[in-house]
């Protein structure tokens, strides 16, 4: 069983037994249902979905591990208080790992490989865009958009002093002899 921590080093456990993904699919009212993951949520297939969205990631983490938040006491927005942006991305890691060794255990490679896919594909990704933002022309751009934004900060600062300024001069009908 696969099993991911929280921010306070608690252990959840990513459980899908049958019984369980049944439960998932029943409490879900049928939108998650793990043993089809071609299946269509909101117009995309449910594996593709899960990869590419959290929020419908997080709904179904929180299907997953709501039997065992009761046994801990806790309520979802507490366990969503537990999970800081760093065991996020682990957890639907693990989440995807324990979905395509259920499908290698029920001798589906079928449904595993597209996942396995999936998740490889997500991790690329991941390390392309990590490699961009190492690249050296994004670090050039910073010292150009500040000067940027100096320079369209001295010229409105500048209309302000002239506009200011423009104030003081004596206008039309003012006794400039008194």
């Amino acid at each position: 069983m696969k099993k991911f921590q929280d921010s306070q080093g608690g252990q959840w456990e990513v459980d899908l037994t049958i019984g369980n993904i049944f439960r998932v699919k029943d409490v879900s009212n049928g939108r998650f249902d793990l043993f089809e993951p071609k299946k269509e949520v909101d117009g995309v297939p449910l594996g593709q979905l899960l990869d590419e969205s959290d929020a419908v990631s997080w709904e179904l983490l929180c299907h997953l591990i709501e039997p065992q938040a009761e046994l801990k006491k806790l309520t979802i927005p507490e366990f969503g208080k537990l999970m800081a942006a760093d065991c996020w991305p682990v957890a639907r890691r693990i989440f995807f790992e324990a979905w395509i060794d259920f499908f290698q255990s029920l001798q589906r490679p079928d449904k595993a490989l597209p996942l396995e896919k999936l998740a490889k594909y997500q991790a690329k990704a991941l390390e392309l865009v990590k490699a961009k933002l190492d690249d050296q022309r994004l670090k050039d751009l910073d010292p150009k958009v500040y000067a940027k934004m100096q320079s369209a900060l001295n010229s409105s600062f500048s209309q302000s002093l002239d506009s200011l300024e423009s104030t003081l001069a004596p206008s039309p009908g003012d006794d400039s002899t008194k």
